[in-house]
């Protein structure tokens, strides 16, 4: 009787220690997909519409609100994920190189717990001209 006690405490325990690990690898996995992908898209959005200061008048960039929301269907498009994400861009100014995107997302750990993640990207186009 002793061991069989042991076994399904043996048991138990194995389980609940696989079901942290794999609540602590989700969410490792999560954040780190998350900051490289904001972090690529991020600067790429930056890079392609910064208008240096010295071409200002020549050239006509897209609006800050264009930015914005190509932004955001660039990072909708990017992530793949099952939970509830939201997007809000937080600073969005091509004339001056700074663009900031906050990136909040909820869902369910293997042992069912509701967990929300937030994510901040902030890229800064820095050259001399």
């Amino acid at each position: 009787m002793k061991q069989v006690i042991l076994g399904v405490y043996g048991i138990f325990l194995m389980v609940a220690m696989t079901m942290l690990g794999l609540t602590v690898y989700g969410m490792q996995s999560r954040e780190n997909e998350m900051n490289n992908c904001l972090s690529r898209i991020v600067m790429d959005t930056l890079e392609e519409n910064y208008v240096p200061h010295f071409l200002q008048d020549e050239l006509e960039g897209k609006r800050d609100d264009e930015v914005a929301a190509e932004l955001k269907r660039r990072i909708g498009e990017a992530i793949h994920t099952d939970s509830e994400v939201e997007i809000n861009v937080i600073c969005c100014d091509t004339k001056k190189g700074i663009l900031s995107v906050a990136v909040t997302e909820s869902y369910n750990t293997p042992l069912g717990i509701r967990t929300e993640q937030e994510y901040r990207r902030t890229a800064i186009v820095d050259r001399r001209e």
